[in-house]
């Protein structure tokens, strides 16, 4: 089983929209958590796969620069 946690925090559009698309798969499961590190984790067996920050591309290039 492969569950999508995404953050709390991340815009409620972003939210929804994951959600949906997320929810399509079979063998698929979407919560909702405060987590640490990035705005979504891909996790299998209780185990972290990768973690995905989104980021606009002003927020990229000011992150870049700092």
């Amino acid at each position: 089983m492969i569950q999508v946690v995404i953050d709390k925090r991340e815009k409620s559009a972003r939210r929804e929209y994951i959600k949906d698309r997320f929810s399509t798969f079979k063998d698929v499961s979407v919560n909702e958590d405060t987590i640490p590190v990035g705005d979504y984790l891909i996790k299998k067996d209780n185990g972290i796969m990768f973690a995905v920050e989104w980021k606009t591309y002003s927020d990229l290039v000011s992150s870049i620069m700092n």
